[in-house]
């Protein structure tokens, strides 16, 4: 993760590493000690030393396949010693069983690889939360030889997954933008044309720039945004500097980025353009938080409280894991104690209502964590599936609907469970989970972390159309992590949500009335 972190903070550096001293490198955010020992040494002998230990360990056929597959060192090395050594040999050995034999692959393990692999499907294209911080830092890396820079492509629209890093830039001459695309120490290779490049990021994420001179900038970015049903249905579009100005030639209203992906929104911006869809600006509140009484939380809930009054925020809900999480599940006595910290806190965040609440644990058979006594003395609870992924449709859906029916369950969290480039979300019966979620006035959580994205956008509409309504939630585990409701919004945009429909967007006398319990 520092080696990551680095690579961008060099490729802002105003000249070539290797002219910087020491002592300057280290004044560079991002780049400690460490790095800049392993930069003196790259940029005097060519070599590092540590580089050649470690390929010594392992092998790097071994160390492609750990990368691809997401594995330790150890699982890596394990599977090259038994000659699994790309991911295509590791599908056929997890599926004709000469894994069996391999040390350290029982038969739960090899459940999980099998899932992991559904997971790294290569049809599935890569998942967002790859792409976005090559495409974030490209673009800036691109700004600097550019009048204007945007990303585009599936990243734009916020894609689950995209077929790669897509920027779009304006100048003229185009050279200089093509140039600082191509040179950027974020691509391990690069190669250029007039008006265009295209690269290769370090962990193989493909990344293309197109450039257009400031008069045609609009077009460009439309062309480049949007998904090929969309633009099959624009048909040909006018040279113009804006996308607004393109669109308004066309005879339709502007249509947000997010939704361009011809599912009826040319129509609708043909018919008077499109509905006031939720921003992250609009939200009030955020209801799904931990503090470090969850063993994988890091910040108190004070840092949790004045981050909330920093943000402007009416009201929190602090929901840290529940007993039955093996990893950091929280007792009763723990949460009645922090129970007892929220009250006293109350009268320093005057202007916060703190609402105390659990993230709960819904089991195989849709059971919670404690006793319903103790579970009717929670503010707000998000009922989450943390276990058993493999049961079948018509068993999630049960185990789904059990939890919606319960009394204290006010929201679903992270419906499918799926974690991006991971594994899979579970498969359920959505038109069932909605209906019951809207009768039982359960809110649906978009969870807003990049690996989880989770009420999926494909799914958004449907449980809006079914009544549902929305919760758009950090899921911070850390105070940075606040900022996934951008996230959990862009996603609610693509189904369309408005803020009408975000129960996180509601004034506090009106989320309170919804909820049903008052300001206590």
């Amino acid at each position: 993760m520092a080696y990551r972190r680095a690579i961008p903070a060099l490729d802002l550096l105003p000249g070539p590493s290797q002219e910087l001293p020491l002592d300057d490198l280290t004044a560079v955010p991002g780049i400690g000690a460490g790095i800049a020992s392993i930069l003196t040494e790259l940029a005097t002998t060519g070599r590092v030393a540590l580089l050649d230990e470690l390929r010594e360990r392992l092998p790097a056929a071994a160390a492609e396949l750990r990368d691809a597959a997401r594995l330790t060192d150890r699982q890596a090395a394990a599977l090259a010693g038994a000659g699994i050594t790309d991911i295509p040999g590791l599908r056929s050995a997890v599926a004709d069983g000469s894994l069996d034999d391999v040390a350290g692959f029982g038969p739960a393990k090899r459940r999980w690889l099998a899932r992991r692999l559904a997971a790294l499907d290569p049809a599935a294209g890569l998942p967002l939360g790859r792409a976005l911080p090559l495409a974030r830092a490209l673009r800036r890396r691109v700004a600097a030889g550019a009048e204007r820079c945007d990303v585009a492509g599936g990243v734009r629209r916020f894609d689950d997954v995209v077929r790669g890093v897509e920027l779009a830039a304006a100048a003229d001459p185009a050279a200089p933008a093509v140039e600082a695309f191509a040179t950027s120490a974020l691509l391990a290779r690069s190669s250029t044309g007039e008006d265009r490049a295209e690269g290769v990021g370090h962990d193989s994420a493909p990344a293309s720039l197109r450039v257009a001179p400031p008069a045609r900038y609009g077009t460009l970015l439309v062309e480049a945004t949007g998904s090929d049903a969309h633009l099959g249905e624009l048909g040909a579009l006018p040279d113009l500097p804006t996308e607004d100005g393109v669109y308004a030639a066309l005879g339709l209203g502007a249509i947000p980025p997010e939704v361009r992906h011809g599912t009826g929104e040319i129509a609708a911006a043909r018919a008077g353009g499109f509905p006031s869809l939720v921003t992250a600006d609009e939200l009030r509140g955020d209801l799904h938080l931990h503090t470090d009484l969850s063993r994988d939380g890091r910040q108190t809930l004070e840092e949790l409280c004045d981050a909330a009054v920093a943000r402007r925020y009416e009201y929190v809900a602090i929901t840290d894991h529940a007993e039955n999480l093996r990893v950091s599940g929280v007792g009763r006595d723990r949460m009645l104690a922090q129970r007892r910290q929220i009250l006293e806190l109350r009268a320093r965040y005057p202007t916060l209502e703190i609402l105390h609440g659990a993230e709960l644990n819904i089991g195989p058979d849709g059971g919670l964590d404690y006793d319903d006594d103790f579970l009717a003395g929670y503010d707000w609870t998000v009922a989450s599936v943390h276990s058993h992924f493999d049961l079948d449709a018509a068993a999630q859906t049960r185990r789904l609907v059990a939890a919606i029916r319960h009394p204290a369950v006010t929201c679903i969290g992270h419906l499918t469970g799926r974690r991006l480039g991971h594994r899979p979300g579970i498969e359920l019966d959505a038109a069932t989970v909605f209906g019951e979620a809207a009768a039982a006035g359960v809110a649906l959580e978009i969870n807003g972390h990049v690996d989880r994205l989770d009420l999926p956008a494909s799914k958004v509409r449907q449980a809006l159309d079914a009544g549902a309504v929305l919760a758009l939630n950090s899921d911070a585990h850390r105070i940075r992590e606040l900022d996934n409701v951008a996230n959990a919004a862009l996603v609610a945009r693509k189904g369309w949500a408005t803020a009408a429909q975000v129960v996180n967007a509601w004034p506090a006398d009106r989320f309170k009335a919804w909820l049903g319990r008052g300001g206590g």
